[in-house]
């Protein structure tokens, strides 16, 4: 699948997929079952999602761009990594903050 990211035609859709399916699946599940803390978790990979899309936009020219977007939104999405949450509190919060000081 990595070579596929590479190199393959709809790597943007694989890569959108991977991205999304899960967190959107562990979302849903998180509010259903009225867990406050697997929510305010998935809402924050949301949050760093967002920017990170907004990042997107300037860099899917880059060769193997696909694989090392998917690699990096499952660092984000994956609960052993606990990616968003790292990202979260060390750049967009500070990045946050400096902005509201403006």
């Amino acid at each position: 699948m990595s070579v596929y990211l590479v190199f393959g035609g709809s790597a943007a859709l694989l890569c959108s997929l991977i991205a999304s399916l899960y967190p959107s699946y562990a979302s849903l599940n998180a509010i259903s079952a009225g867990d406050e803390l697997a929510t305010h978790n998935w809402i924050v990979y949301w949050v760093v999602f967002a920017q990170f899309s907004m990042l997107d936009v300037f860099c899917d020219r880059l060769f193997g761009y696909y694989l090392i977007k998917t690699l990096f939104l499952l660092f984000l999405a994956l609960p052993a990594t606990n990616g968003a949450r790292i990202l979260h509190q060390h750049v967009i919060i500070p990045l946050g903050s400096r902005i509201d000081q403006l």
